[in-house]
């Protein structure tokens, strides 16, 4: 299960990935069943089973060993995933230009981190201008199977930006590839 949206999911089935809608089949037999945030269920070979977002099945439906997090391209373009920092569940936008993680004082308060007592203060440079914010360090980040202790991330002054930036100072740690507009981030420590 590599992307799921309304009413439709993006499935990999050994090296293909293929959309389906609710209550249509592929060419190798999956159904999809229905589809919710928590994953989906796909009817194959007689059988019903839920698949969550991210998770690799092969063979004999083996863990895979190795950390990794799907995120598929959205209908805006834009790589969004569901995610969590400090155990708190946000939306993360990937963004390969934004040196560290960064996101709104609105989302940090929301998040519980207080900023401004444990941040540095700083300017950054937004595609808005320059903006007044705090440097600070996320205890904890955690995208699909992938948890980062100690990321580097800056808390922006006002509403923006609307999603949180999973910027370089996370995907810096991680091997990521794109396939079809789907983004495989592998944890490589």
């Amino acid at each position: 299960m590599v992307g799921l949206f309304e009413n439709q999911a993006v499935v990999r089935f050994g090296a293909q990935l293929q959309t389906l809608k609710v209550g249509e089949s592929s060419a190798s037999g999956m159904e999809l069943i229905s589809v919710s945030r928590a994953g989906a269920e796909i009817a194959y070979q007689g059988q019903v089973r839920h698949y969550a977002m991210g998770r690799d099945y092969s063979g004999g439906y083996r863990e895979r060993t190795q950390a990794q997090a799907v995120i598929s391209l959205s209908s805006h373009g834009q790589y969004l995933t569901a995610g969590s920092i400090n155990g708190r569940s946000v939306e993360f936008l990937l963004d390969t230009g934004a040196t560290s993680m960064a996101m709104s004082s609105y989302q940090a308060k929301s998040l519980g981190i207080d900023y401004k007592w444990t941040g540095q203060p700083s300017i950054v440079v937004t595609a808005q201008g320059r903006a007044k914010a705090w440097r600070v360090i996320l205890k904890k980040v955690k995208v699909g199977d992938i948890e980062q202790n100690q990321v580097d991330a800056v808390v922006i002054d006002g509403e923006f930006p609307v999603h949180v930036l999973l910027g370089m100072s996370f995907l810096s740690q991680v091997k990521m590839t794109e396939n079809q507009g789907v983004i495989t981030l592998l944890q490589t420590f």
